[in-house]
């Protein structure tokens, strides 16, 4: 009795639903149904110019370090609009690329690569092979970049060790060095040559039919200015015969007669000034706060004093500066100080160091400290 009594309860309730649902209007929609998926493509139009390529991979195959290889690409336009190369940028900085400014409906231009595979150098006895590409920017509006692909091997002809030739002496002297040129192929060296006049070829040694040792020198200047030379080396390959440069660089340093270790300025974070704002500073913090300078005769024969120290452009008293011969005449340690915190955020000054070298009269250092500005 009780089962159907609730049977009867859920299908009036049932039918009560059923009649509700049939009185409400339909609800119409307001907006339409939104659209899903990508965004529909640009359309190219008849004024707008196409630009296509013949050919987008080549291959140069083999040749030898020193030779140079070329190619063309064609690139045509085929919309109706003048077709602009805003850029043509290659992967390879040993690569030169040539390109037309604009191509005409219907025509084509030429896209010239030429590659100098001399600075490949130094790499080993196999034919590596090299790969590039090359990004020709233009106007059309669909494929505004087409990539070029250019690849090949390159048959090695010289390397030389060290790896990285250097001559390097004091300001003044004659600098000498001597490095070792190896065939990777068989040939016949010509000469070697500089490419400017800084660099003399003292003389070349023939140690084997396949090894030469060259011995270099450079002038004497006083200027100890890094310099970069470059030799070219002439050799004839016995397998065909032609004549090749394979330039090898070369660099010079002239290191000074006196000179300041470390070379830059002296320099306090405003972390280690904070110090100052925690009271009595212990030993070890005090000598947190200590720079030092080393004034160093690298030349045996100089013999120099320093005359005067002067700080310039800080407020008195903030630096503490001694000085102390670590060796009378060749070497001199200066210790630069900060004994006190600034009022300022900051102090700069110029450490001024002056010698009795006539070479190296005066030393200028920058010191520049950091301070934490109470809030007031």
């Amino acid at each position: 009795m009780r089962s159907s009594a609730v049977m009867l309860c859920f299908v009036s309730s049932l039918l009560l639903t059923s009649s509700t649902l049939a009185q409400a209007p339909a609800s119409q929609p307001t907006e339409p149904p939104q659209a899903y998926g990508p965004e529909p493509l640009p359309q190219r139009g008849p004024a707008d110019p196409k630009s296509v390529c013949e050919e987008y991979f080549a291959d140069w195959g083999v040749i030898f370090q020193g030779e140079v290889a070329e190619r063309e690409f064609l690139i045509r336009n085929d919309g109706g609009g003048l077709l602009r190369i805003l850029d043509v940028e290659s992967t390879f900085s040993a690569c030169e690329v040539t390109a037309p400014d604009t191509v005409a409906p219907g025509q084509s231009g030429r896209i010239r690569l030429k590659i100098h595979t001399g600075h490949l150098s130094n790499r080993g006895d196999i034919a590596e092979r090299r790969n590039l590409s090359v990004s020709v920017r233009t106007n059309d509006p669909i494929v505004p970049v087409r990539r070029l692909y250019w690849s090949g091997r390159v048959r090695p002809v010289l390397r030389w060790q060290p790896k990285h030739v250097r001559l390097e002496a004091l300001a003044g002297d004659l600098l000498k060095a001597s490095f070792e040129l190896e065939a990777c192929t068989p040939v016949e060296l010509i000469s070697v040559r500089p490419n400017e006049h800084r660099v003399k070829v003292r003389k070349t040694e023939s140690l084997t039919p396949d090894r030469w040792r060259i011995a270099l020198e450079a002038p004497r200047r006083g200027e100890p200015v890094p310099e970069r030379e470059q030799l070219v080396a002439r050799v004839r390959i016995i397998e065909t015969g032609s004549i090749l440069k394979i330039p090898i660089p070369v660099s010079v340093h002239r290191s000074p007669r006196v000179e300041l270790v470390p070379p830059h300025g002296l320099r306090w974070s405003r972390k280690e000034t904070e110090v100052f704002r925690q009271g009595e500073l212990r030993d070890d913090q005090r000598r947190a706060l200590d720079r030092e300078l080393r004034v160093i005769a690298t030349d045996p024969d100089v013999q120099f004093e320093i005359e005067s120290i002067d700080l310039q452009g800080v407020p008195e008293g903030l630096f503490d500066i001694q000085l102390t011969p670590e060796v009378p005449g060749r070497r001199y340690r200066i210790t630069v100080s900060l004994v006190r915190d600034h009022d300022e955020i900051r102090a700069r000054g110029n450490l001024r160091i002056f010698t009795n070298d006539p070479a190296h009269p005066v030393f200028d250092v920058r010191v520049f400290a950091q301070f934490k500005r109470l809030r007031r």
